[in-house]
Parts: C-alpha cells; sequence; structure tokens
C-alpha cells in the first residue's frame, strides 16, 4: 500500500474510525511480560492505514513489536446488542475483570493454575494409602498434607466467586462475555460449574460423614484448566513450545493420578500392610530406597506403561 493510493494530498493521516488500532513503546518490563505473551500493548500512539499494513507484513518496521489488541478484534456481547434497544435499556452492569482489557484477569488466572498444579500434586497423596481423615499417620505428610489440600480448596472456592464477575469467551460463538447477569446465567447453568464447587466441599463430607479420601478424586476436574488454558492466556494457547510440551505435563500429571490409585487398590497398599514395606526396599547406587517411596515409584512406572 502506497500513501498516493490513500489520497494525493500528501502523507497518509491517522485512520478515523470509532475503533482506531493503536500501539504503544513498550517499556523493558512490557516487553518481557509481550515475551510470556500475556501482555497486551497499551491503548496510546494510533496508526495509519499505511505504518498498519506494514507492520503487519514487515518486522523490519516495527512489526514485532505491533500486536493488534485482542480488544479490537473480538466482539463483546454489548456491541452485539447495539441493535437491540430494549437490552440496551436494561442498562445491564458490566463484569468487573474484562480479560482482554485488563492484567487483573491474567494475575488471577496465573494464580489459580499455581493452586490447582499443587493440588493435581498434593490430592492424590491423601487416597494412596486408604487414607482417611480419622487416621491422618496413614497420609504421606499427615495432617501438615491435609491442611495444606484445605487451603487449595479455599482458593479454588475464591476463584469460583471470581468467575462470577469475570468476562468470558463464549465457546461457540467466540464472543466475549462482559455483561453480569449473562456471565452469572451461564455459569449457574453448567454442571461443570456445579462439579467444581462439589470438589471444595470433598473434607466437609469426609469429616461429616466419615468418608473414605478416595472421594478426592473427583478433584481431578480441576485439570481441565491445563487442558484448555484461560481465555486470558490466549496468546500462549498456540504457542509451539505450549503445544510441544503440554502432552508431556498432562501425561506426567495422569500418571501421578493413576498411579496413586494403582497403590491403593491394584495391591500395594494390601503388601505394604502385609508383608510390611520391606517386601518393596531396593538399592539405588549403593543407596538404600525406602519401601514406601520404592512401591510408588513401580505404580508410577506402571501408571505410565498403561497410559502410553
Amino acid at each position: 500500500m502506497s500513501s498516493s493510493s490513500l489520497g494525493s494530498d500528501g502523507p497518509s493521516k491517522a485512520v478515523s474510525t470509532e475503533k482506531t488500532f493503536r500501539v504503544g513503546v513498550l517499556d523493558p518490563w512490557q516487553q518481557l511480560m509481550q515475551l510470556m505473551r500475556f501482555w497486551r500493548p497499551g491503548r496510546h500512539g494510533k496508526l495509519s492505514a499505511e505504518s498498519l499494513s506494514r507492520t503487519i507484513y514487515d518486522d523490519s518496521v516495527g512489526g514485532d513489536e505491533c500486536l493488534l489488541d485482542m480488544h479490537f478484534l473480538v466482539q463483546n456481547d454489548r456491541e452485539a446488542m447495539q441493535d437491540d434497544e430494549k437490552a440496551l435499556r436494561r442498562n445491564d452492569r458490566t463484569a468487573r475483570f474484562e480479560i482482554f482489557d485488563s492484567m487483573a484477569p491474567v494475575v488471577i488466572d496465573t494464580l489459580n493454575l499455581l493452586s490447582v498444579a499443587c493440588t493435581m500434586i498434593i490430592t492424590p497423596l491423601t487416597f494412596m494409602n486408604e487414607g482417611r481423615w480419622e487416621d491422618p499417620s496413614l497420609v504421606p505428610g499427615g495432617m501438615n498434607l491435609l491442611t495444606c489440600d484445605i487451603v487449595m480448596d479455599i482458593l479454588y472456592a475464591i476463584y469460583l466467586v471470581i468467575l462470577l464477575d469475570t468476562s468470558f469467551l463464549h465457546p461457540t460463538n467466540r464472543m466475549e462475555v462482559i455483561t453480569s447477569r449473562r456471565i452469572v446465567r451461564y455459569r449457574l447453568h453448567s454442571p461443570l460449574y456445579w462439579i467444581k464447587w462439589f470438589s471444595v466441599t470433598v473434607y466437609f463430607w469426609v469429616a461429616v460423614c466419615a468418608a473414605p479420601l478416595i472421594l478426592n478424586i473427583v478433584k481431578v476436574v480441576r485439570a481441565g484448566v491445563f487442558i484448555t488454558l484461560p481465555d486470558s492466556w490466549w496468546r500462549l494457547r498456540d504457542e509451539g513450545l505450549v503445544r510441544m510440551a503440554m502432552p508431556a505435563f498432562l501425561l506426567m500429571g495422569a500418571s501421578h493420578w493413576v498411579a496413586c490409585v494403582l497403590h491403593c487398590y491394584g495391591g500395594y497398599w494390601s503388601q505394604l500392610k502385609n508383608k510390611g514395606p520391606e517386601s518393596f526396599e531396593t538399592v539405588f547406587q549403593g543407596h538404600p530406597v525406602s519401601g514406601w517411596l520404592s512401591s510408588y515409584v513401580t505404580a508410577l512406572i506402571e501408571a505410565i506403561g498403561m497410559l502410553t
């Protein structure tokens, strides 16, 4: 595209539309965040039609520092209602956290991913030895590990509440839903959302009804956040490194859960009870390995074999 194609009066001018594409000069911190693909460049400074076209196709003129704002590429539900006068008159409140318009959802989703990762490691250990709330000695780490698991549940419950006031990208029409009323309705009509809520109440049923800790297995539903990354991490979803590493990461996580189930119901725990940990003891590079650890590693290797 040349300036002559835009007019003969001189240099091209900034596009004057309702939504102007904008870019900004990134400071070192923003550059770091952009490398992590979480950052959406600030909306300051305007591009002419010619400059915008050149930055899209030519990295030498700043294409590597210019990213189209996702806020302008994805329509939200309020914009879709511009012709619906009745809907506009309702003046519905918008979500407090908009995934394409704030860094807050990125921070919240990052903390949630860390919390879920801890849950995926800790929770299976609670039932690998047929653990029960009444006898924490059967749980590796005892009451300390159970307490840590409960803390993760509380953090996840807070996250579920925040979801009711956070916009999301609709999975069917690919439109950002920012109207609070629609967000709440979508969440409350989702069976998966209620299953997640049940997963944070497990210790209530375990303590009140004396249920076995194997009930914790329902928390595996939280791992879905690693299968489909949160909407605020949209830049990471199609990254080559992420797409290559995610299957291996999910395999190790699934193997850990399957290994703990096998350890509980596959005969490992029965042998430990009947014959003692000595039956699993081994030696690695001249150092003795505990029978408890050896039994888990054996179950883990069997689980990896089953899943591959």
